[in-house]
């Protein structure tokens, strides 16, 4: 009774650290290890999740299918198309976008014959799945952007720029003077390119409106959403900001030390926020002053933003320390960079938060995950959470050592019960 007593005691302690957890998704999607290489794109207001990946055709894992598949913000599958095969020397599934209104999917897939043949494919499906049209282009890295309504497609691979119109197919294509290495959209069908030889390019769906140079490789493009003003961020940690006729507006240094930028978007109040891979996070106003600094561990360049700036979704998958995962997880902050939430459970790929900040899209592990972001900010407990986090993994681990000491004391105890009812009956 004893022993039943205290087994009892070590399932409640081992489960304390549960108790506290009070962020949770609305619901999660399994996908499976066959299922890999996620990318993830939503509607405006999360109407519409849109997952496209890659999954193995068998054990030898030598051909993939390239999948997308559209889930409502129920969690239900609407659908799932395979759009082409691959050998799996490519890459597959390079990326997918889906319109704001939700009703075209965009895909970018790179496949191979397995004889060292790669093409590169965007693939145009309707919202039942249907597979409009399909371009090819040239091989590379893509940046993709689709217009709110699915009519204008812009694709940035290696030194070229495409304009693809969902119906009549390319209408231009554009040569960049260095490779490109950032792209961003504005509301207004206006791209902004970047490129590892200092040029700027802004273009709409006519074609190139003007180029400017700087004196470095670009590392980031922004664009504000209604287009009122262009960010460039270089190599050498130089902000530029450009006027929408191409002009220099301002340009400061930001100072970061050893660390280098990985993320960099320009909000519709024209602040900027910039991320640095050993975790600094900054915001910038419209004439370049700090107006505030946060420091959450490594980032690395799973950052997301609402087109206001109100919500900053983002990902640390590294603790602070090697049993501890203190600063682990996905968080929530608002625009002042205040954490509004955190969940800290399993690897996390990658992240979306919806424009209108209603809620977060993560796959974690192999599970998609979605998240009610006001249901989270209102159940946020940072004290309990955290508490519960690294005391559950103590806990977790004392009571196993506790198990097998104890079940090692009941063994020895046995075994000299044993021997004594041996000499006993000599």
């Amino acid at each position: 009774m004893k022993f039943l007593r205290l087994m009892v005691l070590l399932v409640m302690l081992s489960t304390l650290g549960v108790v506290f957890a009070e962020i949770n998704p609305e619901w999660s999607i399994k996908f499976g290890e066959n299922f890999f290489d996620y990318h993830i794109s939503t509607t405006s207001n999360g109407s519409y999740i849109v997952v496209g990946g890659n999954s193995y055709l068998d054990n030898n894992q030598k051909k993939m299918n390239i999948l997308v598949y559209l889930i409502d913000n129920k969690g239900k599958i609407l659908w799932n198309r395979t759009i082409a095969t691959s050998a799996t020397d490519s890459f597959g599934m390079e990326d997918v976008k889906i319109s704001k209104n939700g009703n075209y999917i965009v895909a970018v897939v790179d496949c191979s014959n397995g004889r060292g043949i790669y093409k590169q494919y965007v693939f145009i499906l309707d919202k039942n799945g249907t597979i409009l049209k399909k371009h090819n282009i040239k091989n590379g890295m893509p940046y993709l952007f689709v217009s709110e309504d699915g009519k204008y497609i812009f694709v940035g691979v290696k030194d070229k720029v495409y304009l693809i119109d969902r119906d009549n197919g390319i209408s231009w294509i554009y040569e960049t003077n260095g490779d490109i290495t950032s792209m961003d959209m504005a509301k207004n069908n206006i791209c902004v390119v970047g490129d590892e030889d200092g040029y700027v390019y802004l273009y709409n769906t006519s074609g190139l409106i003007w180029s400017y140079q700087t004196n470095e490789s670009i590392g980031y493009v922004s664009i504000h959403p209604n287009g009122e003003v262009i960010g460039v961020c270089g190599y050498n940690n130089t902000i530029y900001l450009l006027n929408p006729n191409g002009r220099l507006i301002k340009e400061s240094h930001i100072h970061t030390g050893d660390d280098w930028i990985v993320f960099f978007k320009i909000t519709n109040k024209s602040n900027i926020l910039i991320g640095c891979s050993m975790g600094c996070l900054y915001c910038l106003g419209k004439n370049l002053q700090p107006l505030w600094k946060i420091e959450i561990s490594k980032l690395y360049d799973k950052i997301c933003i609402t087109p206001d700036g109100r919500y900053i979704a983002l990902v640390n998958n590294f603790g602070d320390f090697p049993f501890l995962y203190g600063n682990k997880g996905l968080y929530v902050l608002n625009e002042h960079g205040k954490v509004l939430w955190r969940y800290s459970k399993g690897y996390i790929h990658d992240i979306k938060i919806t424009d209108d900040g209603k809620y977060v899209v993560a796959v974690i592990n192999d599970d998609l995950y979605l998240f009610d972001n006001q249901k989270c900010i209102k159940n946020y407990n940072p004290e309990a959470l955290d508490y519960s986090e690294d005391v559950k993994l103590i806990i977790h681990i004392t009571a196993i050592i506790l198990v097998v000491l104890i079940l090692s004391l009941i063994l020895v105890l046995y075994l000299i019960k044993l021997e004594n009812k041996k000499k006993q009956q000599k």
